[in-house]
């Protein structure tokens, strides 16, 4: 495996993480908006 092979396969694995982390933060978000909605509905 040559160097670029490496480091494309780095920067892959990085992008899969922040795509994770985003997935998990819009979970986070829309939890948030809900409670929020429903706290001022009530």
């Amino acid at each position: 495996m040559d160097l670029e092979e490496v480091y494309l396969r780095q920067i892959d694995q990085k992008i899969k993480q922040n795509n994770d982390l985003l997935e998990e933060t819009n979970k986070l978000l829309k939890e948030i908006i809900l409670a929020l909605k429903t706290k001022n509905e009530g």
